[in-house]
């Protein structure tokens, strides 16, 4: 019996936009705690009289959402990026996935997502923690071998 490969979570990374635009200049978020990449798909009821009592429905628009818990450091340059784009309410170029960049296996979304949260704890001990969430404005691609799937 061979050894069974899985995607472990700590091999997991979310990707911003660096200092030029392209899948190839994604930048790593390296304080990254925790995340969820949520892609869903809406439906509509295409139920009808022939279906002989069964419904029906067809998906419609596909939403996607990626939510991250990181956290601050001083000297962050990736965080105070997201930060600055949320105020200024800015769209960042990112990418999300199972693994590092050109790494084979490493699959998920790349696109331009909106900042839709950014939520600071404050805890009396230990690190303050951000979560913060991505919303997909343009999709781009969706890579599996995690190579620009452009």
């Amino acid at each position: 019996m061979g050894v069974i490969a899985y995607n472990l979570g700590k091999d997991a990374k979310a990707y911003i936009e660096g200092s030029l635009a392209g899948f190839d200049n994604l930048v790593e978020m390296p304080t990254v705690q925790s995340g969820k990449v949520n892609v869903e798909t809406s439906e509509a009821d295409t139920t009808t009289r022939e279906g002989a009592g069964w419904g029906s429905s067809s998906p419609t628009i596909r939403k996607a959402t990626v939510e991250i818990t990181a956290l601050m450091k001083v000297t962050d340059a990736v965080l105070a990026k997201i930060e600055t784009a949320v105020l200024a309410g800015g769209i960042i170029e990112s990418a999300f996935l199972t693994g590092a960049v050109s790494v084979a296996g490493s699959r998920g979304p790349y696109g331009q997502w909106m900042i839709a949260s950014f939520n600071r704890d404050e805890p009396i001990e230990g690190a303050v923690p951000v979560a913060i969430t991505f919303k997909l404005q343009e999709y781009i691609g969706y890579t599996t071998d995690g190579t620009d799937p452009t």
